[in-house]
């Protein structure tokens, strides 16, 4: 999750959209990424869907209120 803060970060501070526009969008792939990963049997498919598709829905949340 880290790693997708770590790479969103720069990412998002070099756009220049609404911040609530941001907010949504990363919240929905963070909630999207979390109910993946509830659905899935096997731990690399978990690994994937939460550590990295919610850690990007949370990169893209975090910035904008900065």
């Amino acid at each position: 999750m880290t790693v997708g803060l770590m790479i969103m970060n720069p990412i998002i501070a070099s756009l220049k959209v609404n911040p609530k526009i941001l907010i949504a969008i990363g919240a929905f792939v963070a909630v999207v990424g979390a109910i993946l990963s509830a659905g899935v049997t096997r731990f690399e498919y978990f690994l994937v869907t939460f550590a990295c598709v919610v850690g990007i829905g949370i990169g893209f949340c975090y910035f904008p209120p900065l």
